[in-house]
């Protein structure tokens, strides 16, 4: 299996979440299953101040509305060492920068107060 990224929404008034039907993502490529602990959970993505995507390991993520600039910035931080990222991981710097753009690209596009990311 792979990890998938998608932008929901949640409601305001039941707290639900669902596929926010306004938002079509490029990609929704998130890493393959593994990468839940060998890459967004390494010590190479938590010394580099990681708090979001080591999460993955052992649960989904949702980034909600009020993390979104975070989410963010950690994941435009980890861009610019995904090469370095991928020589410790293992995996080439493409697939790593991939995959970030992936998940940059649905927190810009999902609704700014009633938005989430979620990976898994």
């Amino acid at each position: 299996m792979s990890l998938m990224v998608a932008a929901m929404l949640r409601d305001p008034k039941t707290g639900e979440v669902s596929d926010d039907p306004r938002v079509q993502l490029a990609s929704q490529l998130g890493g393959f299953e593994e990468w839940r602990v060998s890459v967004w959970a390494s010590d190479a993505v938590r010394r580099r101040g990681a708090t979001f995507l080591p999460r993955l390991n052992g649960d989904d993520l949702y980034i909600e509305a009020e993390d979104l600039q975070a989410f963010l910035s950690e994941c435009r931080h980890l861009l610019e060492d995904a090469e370095a990222i991928g020589t410790e991981v293992g995996w080439d710097a493409h697939s790593i920068e991939f995959r970030l753009k992936n998940f940059i690209a649905a927190a810009q596009a999902v609704d700014p107060q009633h938005g989430v990311v979620y990976i898994g």
